[in-house]
């Protein structure tokens, strides 16, 4: 090794890279300012560790258990409660959408999925109740909405009845009552 380039015996971070013509300044060459400025923050982007980015992950990875609302619980609750609560996470919802925008916390970045999940889980207790209720004030009606009809499949929904299938016309009746299955035994 040259004893130029090396400051002191020690590890590589303190030996010289060996020299190269240096860049002029913006000043003293014709190079524009904002491809100077890009040039810079690729420096910049690369010389920052990649640690840091590991470490927010982890951080943002363990926030993430949240209070869930739990299913169990809005089922024994009134629809005047569950529309109250529903008004208050879709509340929430916009206040940790603003703070996102805003450049929140990690924290209440991923609340929004919890608070998704929790407005979804109302929504969806919410109409099986009106279901529930519907498929009772219908119980002893002869027609049903389509909607509480059974779906099964075009085909089997177009199919005829059992009881459609078991009629007989006048003549049928009369050529089974007059020509009925013979009946006989071999004798041995």
């Amino acid at each position: 090794m040259d004893a130029l380039n090396v400051i002191s015996k020690g590890p590589a971070i303190y030996r010289k890279s060996p020299q190269r013509p240096r860049k002029p300044i913006a000043s003293q060459s014709r190079v524009s300012l904002p491809s100077l400025y890009i040039s810079l923050r690729r420096r910049l982007h690369a010389s920052s560790p990649s640690t840091t980015r590991i470490r927010s992950r982890r951080r943002f990875a363990a926030t993430v258990a949240m209070a869930r609302v739990k299913v169990h619980e809005l089922r024994g609750k009134n629809k005047a409660d569950l529309q109250g609560q529903l008004k208050d996470l879709k509340a929430e919802l916009s206040l940790l959408r603003v703070a996102k925008v805003t450049g929140g916390a990690p924290n209440k970045l991923s609340k929004i999925k919890v608070v998704r999940t929790s407005i979804a889980r109302v929504l969806t207790v919410i109409s099986q109740k009106q279901k529930a209720a519907l498929r009772e004030a219908y119980k002893k009606k002869s027609l049903l909405p389509l909607d509480l009809r059974p779906k099964k499949t075009r085909a089997i929904r177009r199919r005829l009845t059992k009881h459609q299938l078991s009629l007989k016309t006048e003549r049928e009746k009369k050529h089974e009552k007059y020509f009925p299955m013979r009946k006989y035994a071999i004798k041995a």
